[in-house]
């Protein structure tokens, strides 16, 4: 009777499929292109968390997935989705007051991304413990590997609003989760556990997480990482204007008739001109080409500089 009230009392949630899941993602962003399929802007619409499109793994550098396995999951390649030797270690560390890794696997973060209440503060008992490694367990019989690593890069979040790899490489490097180095890819490692740590606190993760990389490095890194300003754009800002007239719902990707080419010069010569005037005789101005025969419009500058007033 106790098993039963036991296995009763442990029943996961249903978790939904990968595709469901995939289906269901809405970015935060949406997306201006041009005439040549180049980016030209992005606007923010939902204000909730950042987060980009779904990114596949073919789109994250290797280095990348080698390192946040293994300081997250070591053994995530061999187990069903509960670690039994990562909790063997982790009631032990209890016992003799050692430093233990933790024992929830990347398929058990998962299943509670995908099933929030799994993961509600104060859910620690071993009662919801036992239940999310249920959940985990149904998750490997239903996913593939790949599909539950893919899921953890896009669900789990990193510092501050960003959620997902590509708006973290994005906010933190400027660059996308493909172009990381393992530098990069052990700070991000290190910034997993508690995205809210200080610069010194990820530091000392990063050092223990690669102790053959230069701890200093590391630990100036991390201070960079996280310093001030250190937030970079997630889009070129080439047509602020024309973004906020056309975008208006999360993850819409428009395509229009511009080149950004002549965007970016029209730009160009639009605050050369307005430099050359000075700020007592213009602040504002505007651009607008068009291709003759076509009708179609390369180039919409709505105003250019700190001084624009439009």
């Amino acid at each position: 009777m106790a098993a039963l009230l036991l296995w009763i009392a442990t029943i996961p949630p249903l978790l939904p499929s990968y595709s469901r899941t995939v289906a269901s993602w809405k970015p935060s962003e949406s997306w201006l292109y041009d005439r040549n399929g180049q980016l030209l802007d992005s606007l923010r619409v939902d204000f909730h968390t950042r987060r980009l499109a779904w990114i596949k793994n073919a789109d994250i550098a290797p280095i990348v997935r080698q390192t946040i396995i293994a300081a997250e999951d070591k053994r995530f390649s061999d187990h069903d989705g509960i670690d039994w030797l990562a909790i063997g270690s982790a009631i032990s560390s209890r016992f003799d007051g050692s430093r233990s890794r933790g024992a929830s696997t990347i398929s058990m973060q998962v299943a509670a991304f995908l099933a929030p209440d799994l993961a509600q503060p104060g859910n620690r008992s071993w009662i919801d413990k036992l239940k999310q490694m249920r959940a985990a367990s149904a998750l490997e019989g239903q996913w593939s590997k790949d599909e539950i690593v893919e899921a953890y890069f896009n669900l789990a979040g990193f510092r501050g609003e960003a959620q997902g790899i590509a708006a973290a490489s994005l906010s933190l490097f400027g660059k996308a989760p493909n172009a990381l180095t393992r530098q990069e890819a052990v700070l991000i490692a290190a910034l997993l556990p508690s995205p809210s740590a200080s610069a010194e606190q990820i530091g000392r993760r990063a050092c223990r997480i690669a102790p053959d990389l230069s701890c200093g490095v590391l630990q100036s890194a991390a201070s960079e990482m996280t310093g001030q300003g250190r937030q970079r754009a997630l889009d070129p800002g080439l047509a602020p204007h024309l973004a906020v007239k056309l975008l208006s719902q999360p993850g819409m990707k428009v395509s229009t008739t511009l080149d950004a080419q002549i965007q970016t010069m029209a730009t160009n010569a639009l605050r050369q001109q307005l430099t050359g005037l000075g700020k007592s005789r213009a602040r504002d101005g505007a651009v607008i080409v068009l291709d003759n025969e076509s009708g179609d419009i390369l180039a919409y500058v709505g105003g250019v500089g700190g001084d624009s007033t439009a």
